[in-house]
């Protein structure tokens, strides 16, 4: 059975259920919040969340009382944070965060730093998507550098304040958590917190770039971003370390790391542009030599010579970037491949262009972060 014919067959199949399930929604109007929660307890164990999500706003629209309402929106407020995590469809996604708004517009109580981050995100898109065209060709792009700082100032330090506050909170909901017994109150714990965990190092990823894209837009524009590069290192420490003083050295390992992962592969690439930015060329360099790993990401691996030409072109240190293209071009094969194209107009641009303004490609977007 194809993945299409399996969800073809389990939308039918849903459908069904809610044609079987809308006369006992319309019998738990008076039958009270017992036929209701038993409802969603069953939508709950069949694993369809849009249903379940259906038959809580459907709850939350009618004359119940004011504590049951409250108790169907913090509930729904967790299944919107669950399901924006795991959509990778951007129509659906923006769908879904009308749905997320127009909750907390009706029920403030419901809001969350956990519904805040996953909303933020779209914006956050919005700003790398204007940031990448405007560093891409800065002189017809400036009116997209002058929204895409716009965006970032706003959202910026919202993703900073929820990154740091739902790391404190994944800490203290993992203290005590050795000591409960297994069973289903140890079982529902570990859910949130592996909930609060996944939306916090969203929040960090987001947080580092934001910082790093509008410390470079500050630069660029004459003015100061070295605050902005200090949080995005900050942001993106989160992701790898728990403590401060916490660092990688010769002897760390990309699969140490965990770098195979595409999200944190990208996370340590933003950590070393920020390494170097900041002047830790040292730094830097050994968080690029990790992603060199044959145990790192093989789609970043390719693109790597380019991204510390780069980190080193915008901090103005030519003579770095003339050995890491030596070191490249010798590497070179006759095999076509994006990194090496993108490394070789990136040095012609360089030495050929206006080197204050380098025309980088900067990263796609990584709308999810998934720890392996």
């Amino acid at each position: 059975m194809t993945l299409t014919t399996k969800l073809e067959v389990r939308a039918r199949f849903g459908w069904s259920l809610c044609l079987l399930l809308l006369p006992l929604s319309v019998h738990a109007q008076n039958d009270g919040p017992k036929l209701n929660d038993r409802i969603d307890a069953f939508l709950e164990r069949m694993q369809l969340p849009e249903f379940q999500m259906l038959h809580l706003e459907k709850q939350i629209s009618r004359p119940i009382l004011i504590r049951q309402k409250a108790a169907y929106a913090a509930k729904l407020a967790d299944l919107y944070v669950n399901e924006l995590l795991t959509l990778s469809d951007q129509e659906r996604a923006s769908a879904l965060a009308k749905r997320v708004r127009a909750l907390v517009k009706s029920f403030p109580q419901a809001n969350s730093s956990l519904l805040q981050v996953m909303l933020l995100q779209g914006d956050y898109q919005r700003a790398e998507n204007l940031t990448r065209k405007w560093l891409t060709d800065p002189e017809s792009s400036a009116k997209e550098k002058t929204e895409a700082g716009r965006i970032l100032l706003d959202i910026v330090p919202k993703l900073s304040r929820y990154h740091l506050e739902l790391h404190k909170k994944v800490k203290v909901a993992n203290e005590g958590l050795d000591k409960l017994p297994e069973g289903p109150l140890k079982a529902r714990r570990e859910k949130k917190i592996d909930q609060l965990a996944n939306v916090a190092g969203r929040a960090s990823y987001f947080a580092g770039w934001g910082n790093y894209y509008l410390g470079l837009i500050k630069i660029k524009s004459g003015g100061k971003g070295r605050l902005e590069l200090s949080r995005s290192r900050v942001s993106f420490r989160k992701l790898f370390f728990e403590e401060a003083d916490e660092k990688i050295s010769k002897e760390t390992t990309a699969e140490e790391m965990q770098l195979l992962s595409q999200a944190r592969a990208r996370a340590a690439l933003g950590l070393a542009l920020a390494e170097i930015a900041l002047g830790s060329k040292d730094k830097g360099a050994l968080w690029f030599n990790l992603l060199r790993s044959p145990d790192a990401n093989p789609d970043l691996r390719d693109e790597i010579g380019y991204w510390e030409a780069l980190a080193h072109i915008m901090d103005n240190d030519f003579k770095t970037v003339e050995a890491i293209a030596e070191r490249e071009i010798k590497r070179f094969t006759d095999a076509y491949t994006n990194g090496r194209v993108s490394l070789c107009v990136l040095l012609m641009r360089a030495a050929y262009g206006d080197s204050s303004t380098p025309r980088p490609t900067l990263p796609q977007p990584v709308r999810t972060y998934l720890p392996d």
